[in-house]
């Protein structure tokens, strides 16, 4: 399944190569979560502040870890500031 993602900031830099600026259309398993998504992109989840779902905003790690994603779905991730 196809999902399209935006990563913010220093997040950036775990796209996909011949990714354009922050987004990305990354291809996932059926039944794949955010964090595997994430985690299969290397993006370390301890940086992560918030999370969008097609829109939806989450901030609570245990809310959004086990979101199951589906085909077309949106993910946007916004790092924490250091």
């Amino acid at each position: 399944m196809l999902i399209h993602l935006k990563l913010f900031a220093d997040l950036r830099k775990y796209l996909p190569e011949g990714s354009e600026l922050i987004t990305a259309d990354v291809q996932a398993d059926k039944g794949a979560t955010v964090e595997s998504v994430l985690s299969e992109l290397g993006v370390p989840l301890d940086h992560c502040r918030l999370i969008l779902v097609n829109g939806l905003t989450y901030v609570e790690r245990e809310q959004w870890l086990v979101i199951e994603l589906k085909d077309g779905d949106s993910l946007a991730v916004l790092s924490k500031m250091h």
